[in-house]
């Protein structure tokens, strides 16, 4: 199979240039120390070389947000028939299940992971396998369970070439020597052996098969049961989507694209400041004399505080003028600043700014602010469906009728036939902020006259769960709707309390409505007065336009001013 390991280095070389844009974007990640160079490509001597640090605070920022982002997952489908609630369900387990799993292997979990992907490599790719497996319950019966292996690959070293018909897909790692031997044995793969302290490894996949490369030597080789690789990749929609022959380097950028060349010159502009103010210190000096001829006296002499240097008439010590540098770098400083504030993300402090602001108000900021995450959290969210399209497909080729899947405490049975049908998996995904949030709750108040509860839940407000909020919901208004619902779960829920006080006190509370517990637990009660109605939405938490900033505040004293001025 010496072929498919050609076939990798082939398509590597193909991705050379890209590999090198990503090699660039990391040095900005971990700010790598800067060096001046010359036009010779040479270190400039006796410079004083600074490293800003804002690409560093830019991405953190951004992938710090991205991680707290709020996950919507809706199946969308035309079938009344398909059990929209179990597939989801299902797709939360898989998830759920796949980072524990990650987690105990000592690895990253899956959304943080792309997140970083996607802004520093500017696309992801994962190869899932869920097998199906005997396996322990919580209640410790052996059923037919999922084991979810969802192994994040960082595509800086993957080569792939899938379509539609699937194709092949490869990732290149380097390994240590006990993480090797670990997963491959070497009394049961005799082709293993690692010289050194680590090795290079090459997983590969196609169509008909799996095979391993350890150090460029074959040392692994399954059939391939899933009749097409089984690697997810996704590619961030910014950049390059022309037909250029230099087109690929630019595709899927990462989230330095606009900044990328602005950050060293900004490092070589301070560099070359603070080795002005390093000359400043002790300035180049010039030695005068009438002949041209007389030694100069030693530097710190010359300049030792309180030190008197004798010369003849018309001769003497004198700065040497090197220019006006400092004001040229200075400007060159703001152009170049402002340049990298207009292509990174200036977050705005919320909580630092001056007076109220009103819902729409707060509102904008947070849509400025996405514009930056969006792009990101689409391709996470795209990433993501193509997992969850591919270890569904796979649990329902399985051949089994219903598996358990989910955390410890919180497994589940799937019925492997509701998660057939005509759907899409889609995820959505929203960034939090606890005031914007209040200005939306302000937004939904006044939109409840126009618009649903499932639109106001899911576009309005945004929360993570739309369809469960409504049902909690629903839940709730039901016992504000019948005083016999209300009663009956205060009853229950004395009753499950297990304590005689509380029992006596369900009791009275069944007594006064004429009925016994036992009937009320079992439903058997009768309507006993009308529903009251539910209250109307009352005035919004915050101004919707201006109202209660500054310039509306400024209206209205105009407006009180105005009033007796009329009346004389």
């Amino acid at each position: 199979m010496a072929e498919y390991l050609q076939q990798v280095r082939d398509k590597e070389g193909e991705l050379q240039e890209l590999y090198n844009r990503m090699d660039t974007d990391k040095e900005l990640a971990q700010l790598a120390k800067y060096v001046m160079i010359n036009a010779k490509d040479k270190p400039v001597p006796d410079v004083v070389n600074v490293t800003l640090n804002k690409p560093a605070v830019f991405l953190a920022n951004v992938e710090s947000a991205l991680n707290n982002a709020i996950e919507q997952v809706s199946i969308v489908t035309e079938d009344n028939k398909v059990d929209k609630d179990h597939i989801a369900d299902c797709v939360r387990a898989g998830f759920a299940s796949a980072n524990s799993r990650l987690r105990a292997q000592g690895k990253f979990p899956i959304n943080p992971f792309i997140d970083q992907q996607m802004c520093r490599r500017g696309r992801g790719a994962a190869r899932v396998v869920f097998q199906t497996v005997d396996t322990k319950d919580d209640k410790g019966k052996t059923v037919r369970g999922v084991k979810p292996d969802i192994s994040l690959w960082d595509s800086r070293f993957v080569a792939s070439d899938i379509g539609e018909e699937g194709g092949w897909g490869s990732y290149r790692t380097i390994r240590s020597k006990g993480d090797i031997e670990k997963e491959w044995p070497p009394e049961e793969y005799p082709g293993v052996k690692v010289s050194g302290k680590s090795a290079e490894v090459v997983d590969y996949w196609n169509n008909e098969a799996n095979v391993v490369y350890i150090g460029g030597k074959q040392v692994f080789e399954q059939p391939n049961p899933f009749g097409y690789p089984p690697i997810c990749t996704q590619i961030v929609t910014l950049g390059s989507m022309l037909a250029d022959s230099d087109a690929l380097k630019y595709q899927g950028e990462s989230i330095f694209f606009l900044i990328r060349d602005c950050i060293p010159e900004l490092n070589r502009l301070l560099s070359i400041m603070q080795t002005l103010n390093m000359i400043a210190i002790k300035p180049p000096k010039g030695w005068a004399s009438k002949e041209g001829l007389q030694e100069a006296p030693e530097y710190n002499d010359v300049i030792a505080p309180g030190s008197i240097t004798t010369h003849e008439i018309g001769g003497g010590v004198s700065n040497i003028d090197f220019g006006d540098l400092k004001n040229a770098t200075i400007y060159a400083l703001n152009v170049i600043d402002n340049a990298i504030k207009q292509g990174s993300l200036e977050i705005v402090d919320v909580g630092n700014l001056p007076g109220p602001m009103s819902a729409v108000a707060l509102i904008q900021i947070g849509e400025g602010r996405d514009q930056v995450f969006l792009p990101r959290l689409a391709s996470r969210g795209l990433l993501n469906q193509q997992i969850a399209d591919m270890f569904l497909r796979q649990i329902m080729n399985s051949g089994e009728s219903t598996v358990l899947l989910g955390t410890k405490g919180r497994q589940r049975t799937f019925n492997v036939v509701k998660l057939q049908g005509a759907y899409e998996v889609e995820f959505n995904y929203f960034v939090k902020s606890p005031k914007i949030d209040i200005a939306r709750y302000s937004v939904a108040q006044v939109a409840e006259r126009y618009l649903d509860e499932e639109s106001i839940l899911k576009d309005v407000l945004q929360l993570e769960d739309p369809d469960g909020v409504l049902r909690r919901k629903h839940y709730d208004l039901a016992a504000k709707l019948s005083p016999l619902v209300q009663a009956r779960r205060i009853i229950k829920s004395l009753s499950d309390m297990d304590d005689d006080d509380a029992l006596l006190d369900a009791e009275i509370l069944a007594a006064d409505m004429g009925l016994q517990v036992e009937k009320v637990l079992a439903g058997e009660m009768t309507t006993l007065q009308q529903p009251e109605q539910p209250k109307e939405a009352g005035q919004p938490l915050l101004p919707l336009m201006n109202e209660g900033s500054a310039a509306g505040s400024a209206r209205k004293a105009a407006q009180l001013q105005a009033t007796p001025q009329e009346g004389e």
